[in-house]
């Protein structure tokens, strides 16, 4: 988890940094690494309120150059120095899981992390289907055709947490998959191949939000066919805009190569999905509604309550 707020950019934002969280936790996750520095001391104290664990982490260059104008410049004198400061500042933390000295530095590369390359690279030419689960067998089934069941390894069962089938080929339908523990069925769930774009489907990370700078709401858009799965290649150019006492402070995609503002009431979806960042004006009471349009989709629309303060 990187120190930047996406659309809002670097400088910390309390609200801005919880919501990711919740959404990790919403999803199972229980711990986070922070990369590649030590995080804001805000987000430790929002991960000892919540329940997550955190993977404090300092550096991911040593002495070896990744650029010009690196880490490898000054780690001779500072490393220790940085590393103490580290640890003495974020130690009281209960959060806190444990401590990372490096990430990807140039000189861990071994023979074998060649040979891992090479094989990531022929798994890519295939469609990989894990499943991450927790139980002790997961039967895939191809549009109602069963691929048989895959067991976890005996000798690396305290390590598994994924089931592979590296060798299915992509069919448009439907993959579901049935987990097993114990011998009986404990999960399933299913993946279907979405249709063509026909509707936005918006939401809101929370229905009320205070007034004045410092709370945002979060609307999420996603692009949907008929059916209400997300249609997850599509691209659409959505638009905003805001009834009531509130404004749009960004708009965002994920997508790391978007070269547009953030600050404007348009932005082209980025894997069926795009986002408007929203707060209510200071001493404003009442409603915010967000509407949400694009070219040939329904559209749709949230509503955000300003709670009293």
């Amino acid at each position: 988890m990187h120190l930047d707020l996406g659309a809002l950019g670097a400088a910390f934002n309390y609200r801005a940094a919880e919501r990711p969280l919740e959404t990790m936790r919403d999803m199972g996750v229980n711990a986070v690494r922070f990369s590649h520095n030590p995080p804001a001391p805000e987000m430790l104290e929002l991960c000892d309120r919540m329940g997550i664990l955190a993977v404090d982490e300092i550096f991911d260059t040593w002495e070896a150059k990744k650029t010009n104008q690196g880490l490898q410049l000054q780690f001779p004198d500072w490393h220790e120095a940085d590393l103490r400061a580290t640890i003495r500042r974020d130690r009281n933390h209960p959060s806190v899981l444990m401590w990372s000295v490096g990430k990807g530095v140039q000189e861990q590369r071994t023979a074998r992390g060649v040979e891992l390359a090479r094989e990531l690279v022929g798994i890519a030419h295939d469609t990989p289907v894990h499943v991450f689960s927790s139980g002790d067998e997961a039967e895939l089934f191809v549009n109602g055709k069963s691929q048989g069941r895959i067991a976890k390894l005996t000798e690396r069962s305290p390590y598994e947490y994924r089931f592979r089938r590296d060798e299915m080929k992509y069919e448009p339908g439907e993959v579901a998959v049935v987990v097993y523990k114990d011998k009986r069925e404990w999960a399933r769930d299913v993946v279907r191949t979405e249709g063509p774009p026909a509707r936005l489907a918006a939401s809101v990370d929370r229905a009320h939000i205070r007034a004045g700078r410092d709370d945002l709401a979060f609307v999420t858009v996603r692009i949907a066919d008929a059916s209400g799965a997300t249609a997850l290649r599509a691209g659409n150019r959505g638009r905003f805009r805001v009834a009531g006492p509130g404004e749009i402070v960004a708009t965002d995609n994920g997508d790391q190569t978007e070269m547009e503002p953030f600050r404007t009431m348009e932005k082209r979806a980025f894997n069926g999905l795009v986002l408007a960042i929203v707060r209510a004006k200071p001493g404003k009471t009442g409603h915010i509604v967000v509407y949400a349009e694009a070219d040939g989709l329904a559209p749709d629309a949230v509503d955000i309550a300003i709670a009293q303060q």
